[in-house]
């Protein structure tokens, strides 16, 4: 079973990232040097242009711009939705091995990061690997435990295994948080 992205998924993680971000830059902007607030609004800027790439399917182009945001950040939170996002393009352009791979250098700068986790565990579901998906679900679930959308992914990735009951579990609890908070997918009633 393959799971995709949506673009309705990347705009809901663009919203909550940025969100997270402009709230990081105002604390560094109010406590540094001139020079380091530059380099802060410069990468900002990079990752906005990546941003607007990736929207246009211009994928090299964003993936050099994010690289660029990169570069030119100094603060390590901010990289981690950078990394996220590059690993987003890198799968989108069918290199999964990449894509897992730039978000684990997210994960190293910042392990809280829900999004992270549930953006590694789309891909390593993509590729079959569900032991590891469902690993990544429960770390995306431990750093934000109302994430209904990580308990529906992580129910399709059991079911996969084979796992229905225990599935249904997950289901069941997706379908109560998506009626609490908002959730990206819609959860189906057949579950």
């Amino acid at each position: 079973m393959k799971f995709r992205f949506s673009f309705f998924l990347q705009i809901i993680f663009s919203i909550f990232l940025l969100t997270n971000f402009y709230a990081r830059a105002d604390d560094i902007n109010n406590s540094s040097s001139d020079q380091q607030g530059m380099q802060i609004v410069i990468s900002l800027n990079h990752f906005e242009e990546g941003k607007v790439y990736q929207s246009e399917g211009k994928f090299e182009e964003a993936l050099v711009a994010y690289d660029l945001a990169i570069k030119n950040q100094p603060d390590p939170g901010f990289i981690t939705d950078v990394y996220l996002y590059k690993g987003l393009v890198l799968d989108k352009l069918g290199k999964s091995e990449e894509a897992l791979a730039a978000l684990d250098l997210g994960i190293k700068y910042n392990s809280s990061n829900p999004g992270s986790y549930f953006v590694k565990a789309m891909i390593l579901s993509n590729l079959g690997i569900f032991k590891e998906a469902v690993e990544n679900f429960d770390l995306a679930i431990k750093h934000n435990s109302n994430f209904g959308d990580a308990y529906h992914y992580k129910a399709h990735a059991l079911e996969s295994m084979g796992n229905k009951d225990e599935a249904k579990k997950f289901y069941d609890k997706a379908k109560i948080l998506c009626k609490e908070h908002q959730c990206l997918t819609p959860v189906c009633e057949d579950h």
